[in-house]
């Protein structure tokens, strides 16, 4: 009589298929964060600060004011971004008291951007924009422009004002999908913008004049575009594989190490591997399905 040998667990189907798919996602995993793989599609809404604290007297747009350094920031972040292969759609307001556009709609031409920002900042916009800062209207003209776009929604306030926000835009920017991003000129972020761009999964972040550029045109812009919930999907799924693919040796473990049944052992392997396959999609799962 010739007895059954059980086969080493890597010479089974139950083994291979989910090691094959594991290679699989981890490969996927690294060539879209290498190579940029499924980038989103945004639309930003820029809000510049033009009030008086940003220039010095009659110095409009003068060399080391703030205003210089957020104009100069957009126009880097224009050129950075023209030069994508999904470039974003930009769209630009500026605001003090009141709140003026400076592009007439969403583009990514980063001539005309540039040259929209050229024409209408200008020593005469004083008069519309007025010499104060509120921070409220610039949110909520910058929401109404967002709500015409169906793509993911980023709005980025540029201020070194006071940080007066109502609470009914929070809920509008949630209800809408936008992400609230501010940069504050100051040391510090006033709490409730914090709470504001943590609430809508946005930032707030403290800088120098001197340090706009670099955050607008490459961090900030980089976050904008990041595929990270791609790649954090694939090494999600590829973890699953792995998971699938311990359930025949987990299941011998438990029969020969802890002298489990060998019909409960298997359950548990399987429920080990199900459980973990349900945890990581509803981890790293839905981001994706919720879109942005």
């Amino acid at each position: 009589m010739v007895l059954y040998t059980p086969q080493p667990s890597w010479r089974y189907a139950i083994f291979q298929v989910p090691a094959f798919l594991a290679v699989v996602f981890l490969t996927l995993a690294l060539l879209t964060n290498l190579w940029g793989w499924f980038p989103p599609t945004v639309s930003v809404k820029m809000m510049l600060d033009l009030s008086s604290s940003t220039y010095q007297g009659s110095d409009f747009r003068g060399v080391g004011t703030l205003m210089a350094a957020e104009i100069e920031a957009v126009k880097a972040y224009a050129r950075e971004n023209a030069a994508t292969s999904r470039p974003n759609s930009l769209s630009l307001s500026g605001f003090a008291d009141q709140v003026i556009p400076i592009t007439s709609d969403f583009a990514s031409d980063a001539v005309a951007i540039t040259s929209a920002l050229d024409t209408v900042v200008q020593p005469a916009i004083a008069l519309q924009v007025g010499s104060g800062t509120n921070l409220d209207l610039a949110v909520k003209q910058g929401l109404a422009s967002l709500s015409s776009q169906s793509k993911c929604k980023e709005l980025l306030v540029i201020t070194d004002g006071e940080a007066h926000l109502d609470q009914v835009q929070l809920i509008r920017a949630q209800d809408s999908g936008v992400k609230l991003n501010f940069l504050i000129v100051r040391p510090t972020v006033p709490a409730n913008l914090a709470r504001a761009a943590e609430f809508t999964r946005g930032v707030a972040l403290p800088t120098a004049a001197s340090n706009i550029q670099d955050l607008v045109a490459n961090q900030l812009r980089q976050r904008f575009n990041s595929n990270s919930k791609f790649v954090n999907l694939f090494w999600g799924l590829a973890f699953i594989a792995v998971m699938w693919m311990l359930v025949l040796p987990l299941d011998r473990f438990l029969q020969r190490q802890w002298q489990i049944r060998f019909d409960f052992a298997g359950r548990l392997a399987l429920f080990n591997a199900l459980f973990w396959t349900l945890l990581t999609l509803w981890w790293w799962g839905l981001p994706v399905v919720q879109g942005c």
